[in-house]
């Protein structure tokens, strides 16, 4: 089926616009999670799982704490994992495709 020259401008323009309006949503929903992944209590509940019952050490808690997240920090964004990487692209590629699938349903 061959569209006029009209339909065929206007079928653009709304994939165009679908397309940056899944943009913007996949951006913001990543930043988000990422944002939530990376708050105070989620970090003390993830480095708390790492911790050794034996660990005994005379640092303090807000000590260790920081320490911890250096350390997870460092391993997010080295060359070798790309951790940080990875979690972002994984979250903006799920809710860009969600979007652009609602978008095809208004159809």
């Amino acid at each position: 089926m061959h569209l006029s020259a009209p339909a065929a401008i206007a079928e653009s323009l709304k994939t165009v616009r679908d397309h940056n309006e899944a943009m913007q949503f996949a951006t913001s929903e990543a930043l988000s999670q990422i944002l939530n992944a990376f708050s105070p209590q989620v970090m003390l509940r993830r480095f708390h799982h790492y911790k050794r019952n034996s660990d005994t050490t005379q640092t303090s808690t807000d000590a260790w704490a920081w320490n911890m997240y250096c350390s997870y920090y460092q391993e997010l964004t080295s060359n070798r994992q790309r951790g940080f990487e990875k979690l972002f692209w994984e979250i903006f590629e799920q809710a860009y495709d969600r979007k652009i699938r609602e978008k095809q349903l208004e159809l």
